[in-house]
């Protein structure tokens, strides 16, 4: 969940805000109906009301909207805005929108829930001919010379096992991937000219997956650590940035590393393939880079997938015939919770019963409530 901080930070990335407040001066017209997805603080919601918009939908489940609330009301927009705390996929709307804005993006545009949230949003909101911000995502790869990186993977199962055997370990945590804030990719470590390997297309697209298979050529020699993702967003035709090493922004990169470094002569090939599939909410990354002609890789590839950097000992115990033993106390404040929301209760007369019936779960009558609160915003 995003705090107040996190978004400042985003509205601090320059590259990022002027695209998009461009974005919104070419779409938004007088008398526009604007839908703001994962508003956030409420920037998107602000200029599209500096612009013009008769009506704004601000839709974000995150407690920070509202701090929306109060800036549109100290900006005077507060007769234009309605402010709706759920997930967009939750909304019902009473009118078409001529704009939908958006940025739920991560690392990669393929966060949590992102991609399908916009494609709903378009199927059931936007009007014919409107705008949909942003258009599409293209999703960049290269190969990169990233030791640094690849240390915080294989340095703790490496030399700081204390004589164990740690292969396992190791072999697990070069299946994940991180983001590269603490070690920033520069242009200067890519070892070949980037490809696209997926277009996430906004207004074609049919579902969230996605994946390609391209073909990587080194223009120098070096020592190859892993892959480098990124992305190119289009957000109208007129009105792009990108997030390619060395440009500073609140994005960062995705490193994906390999097992082991690999050394590579200059014209080497790389043949990459990379997917990625929703599961639940989230996305399942996998990625297979082959190394024809190399003799220094055994086998000639790597195969990861970072579904084996997880620990799911909680999938290995909760199949179809799993019966759990008892359900905890904080579940059982919740169904209580919504038992008697359901049947008409305020928060206040929630929380008190909550204190009553489970003394040892709450500090405080105010913990009571904002729990109450949480429950009535994801729920109610």
């Amino acid at each position: 969940m995003y705090t107040v901080r996190d978004f400042g930070d985003m509205i601090a990335d320059r590259v990022r805000m002027a695209a998009y407040e461009a974005a919104l001066r070419r779409t938004v017209k007088p008398g526009s109906v604007v839908v703001d997805i994962g508003a956030g603080t409420g920037i998107f919601t602000l200029l599209a009301c500096r612009f013009g918009a008769r009506k704004v939908y601000a839709i974000d489940p995150n407690p920070a909207i509202d701090v929306a609330r109060a800036l549109v009301k100290d900006n005077g927009f507060r007769d234009r805005v309605e402010f709706i705390s759920k997930m967009s996929t939750e909304v019902e709307l009473p009118e078409r929108a001529d704009v939908i804005v958006s940025d739920v993006r991560g690392v990669l545009p393929l966060a949590p829930g992102s991609v399908a949230a916009l494609l709903d949003a378009r199927t059931r909101w936007l009007r014919p001919g409107g705008a949909l911000i942003p258009m599409r995502d293209e999703l960049r790869v290269s190969v990169v010379e990233a030791p640094l990186l690849h240390r915080t993977f294989v340095d703790p199962w490496d030399t700081l096992h204390f004589g164990f055997d740690a292969s396992a370990a190791r072999a697990s945590a070069t299946s994940g991937w991180c983001h590269d804030r603490a070690e920033p990719i520069m242009l200067e470590q890519i070892l070949a000219p980037a490809e696209t390997w997926a277009t996430v297309d906004y207004e074609h697209a049919t579902g969230p997956d996605v994946g390609g298979t391209v073909t990587l050529r080194t223009n120098r020699a070096g020592t190859g650590h892993g892959l480098a993702l990124w992305f190119d967003a289009t957000l109208t035709h007129e009105d792009r940035f990108s997030t390619q090493p060395g440009t500073r922004c609140v994005y960062s990169r995705a490193f994906f590393p390999w097992p082991s470094p690999v050394v590579l002569e200059a014209g080497a090939v790389i043949e990459a393939r990379i997917s990625a599939v929703q599961v639940g909410d989230d996305y399942t990354f996998s990625w297979t880079s082959r190394f024809p002609g190399n003799p220094g890789v055994p086998g000639g590839e790597f195969h990861q997938t970072d579904f084996f950097s997880l620990v799911r000992m909680g999938d290995l115990l909760t199949g179809e015939d799993h019966r759990p033993k008892k359900v905890g106390p904080r579940g059982l404040a919740t169904a209580r919770a919504l038992e008697l929301l359901s049947s008409g209760a305020s928060v206040g007369e929630v929380a008190t019963t909550l204190l009553q019936v489970f003394p040892g779960q709450f500090r405080s009558r105010e913990a009571a409530l904002f729990a109450v609160r949480a429950i009535v915003r994801k729920y109610a």
